[in-house]
């Protein structure tokens, strides 16, 4: 399904869930606002005073833990409003999607560049798709001069197949290559359905007046045309594949052209395409999949980065989580890094310091001073002094 179709498709399941975001983004702002006042006095000092006076100078990072918080309250209420661009499938429902078949049967399709031929393989290659689709009701129109409804609607793949081998180049009484008749039959069938169908287009090529009419109508009616290009474009025959002409008519109504494989790639393609034109479009009685269960997985690591009351983890938590497993210090100091992630530098400095490692205490404390941890350091420095 393309990007254009997702955007239609979006929608949230319980919308009143986005009223939450009213609170918490008034929350944030008066916290915001408050944060601000407190910090208006410092531009009254001249900047050598502030320098000196100031320690812990709000950063970018001084809201990190506020920060943090809109960010899982959004998550949180995006979950709760239940995001959702495609509907669920039903193992127990019947597949309302239809598939209408149209095989061109003209001339240009008895050509053999395709060995026997165009038509035979376009013949054997639908066999082998509705035999790997296998589910939902499809229809058969066959055009040459004019076009005809050979098969209405139907699950019978029985039925279907004999019917399909019958198909000779002179099953249609007029001769030419007007697949835009083939628009009234597939109407006909389209416009009984409970949901959007998809036609797929068998052919080798069309022309300007054919590609005109089912631009109109594929434009203004919610469908998938699918065009599957039967033969080469490369070869030495009458009328060569029209690749270009065929790639270009599915980009303008928002569709999808496959061309002609000696493998089944082509085969399992087209399956995928109508499989997710189905799921999408599946029909009114089935339910709309709640796609915000996928935030949850961010919206936990976010979770996991919470430490403490007020204040996140360092991000680089991040990283250890996800190297952290093959990590081995190999150094007194690299350890010091490490528990920087789990212990405050004062935590840090308290443990060295009743291990009797009053160097690296001090050290530790070095980063803290003008804070709490001043006195204790000079208590360091006293003990190291009295030592030497």
């Amino acid at each position: 399904m393309t990007g254009q179709t997702l955007i239609e498709q979006f929608h949230f399941l319980r919308p009143l869930g986005l009223l939450l975001l009213i609170p918490l983004l008034s929350m944030v702002y008066l916290r915001w606002r408050n944060e601000a006042k407190r910090s208006e006095w410092m531009t009254s000092l001249p900047i050598h005073l502030r320098d000196a006076l100031l320690v812990g100078r709000p950063n970018r990072f001084s809201q990190l833990p506020l920060k943090g918080l809109t960010l899982v309250g959004v998550i949180a209420i995006i979950i709760v409003a239940g995001p959702s661009w495609y509907r669920q499938a039903s193992p127990f429902a019947e597949d309302t999607a239809p598939l209408v078949v149209v095989l061109d049967v003209s001339s240009s399709m008895s050509q053999s560049d395709v060995a026997p031929s165009r038509l035979f393989i376009a013949k054997q290659k639908v066999l082998q798709l509705l035999k790997l689709h296998n589910k939902g009701k499809v229809s058969l129109v066959v055009f040459s001069g004019s076009a005809h409804l050979v098969m209405p609607p139907s699950q019978d793949l029985a039925l279907f197949e004999p019917l399909l081998n019958a198909i000779k180049p002179n099953v249609v009484p007029r001769d030419g290559k007007f697949a835009e008749y083939t628009l009234s039959p597939i109407h006909q069938v389209l416009s009984k359905a409970k949901s959007s169908g998809t036609v797929l287009l068998v052919t080798d090529g069309l022309s300007n007046e054919a590609i005109m009419a089912y631009q109109d109508y594929f434009s203004s009616h919610n469908h998938q045309l699918l065009i599957w290009g039967i033969g080469h474009s490369d070869t030495d025959v009458v009328f060569p594949l029209e690749e270009r002409k065929l790639a270009s008519l599915a980009n303008r109504v928002d569709g999808q052209s496959v061309m002609y494989s000696l493998n089944n790639e082509d085969v399992v393609e087209l399956a995928s395409l109508i499989a997710k034109h189905a799921q999408f479009y599946g029909g009114e009685s089935e339910p709309w999949y709640d796609s915000g269960y996928y935030l949850l997985v961010p919206l936990m690591l976010l979770y996991l980065l919470w430490f403490r009351r007020g204040w996140l983890v360092q991000w680089g938590m991040v990283i250890v989580m996800l190297l952290g497993s093959g990590y081995s210090p190999t150094t007194y100091a690299d350890s010091i890094h490490w528990m920087d992630i789990w212990m405050t530098k004062d935590q840090q400095g308290q443990r060295l310091f009743a291990q009797q490692q009053y160097e690296l205490a001090a050290k530790t404390f070095e980063e803290r001073i003008g804070k709490q941890p001043l006195i204790i350091y000079q208590a360091t420095t006293l003990v190291l002094n009295s030592t030497t």
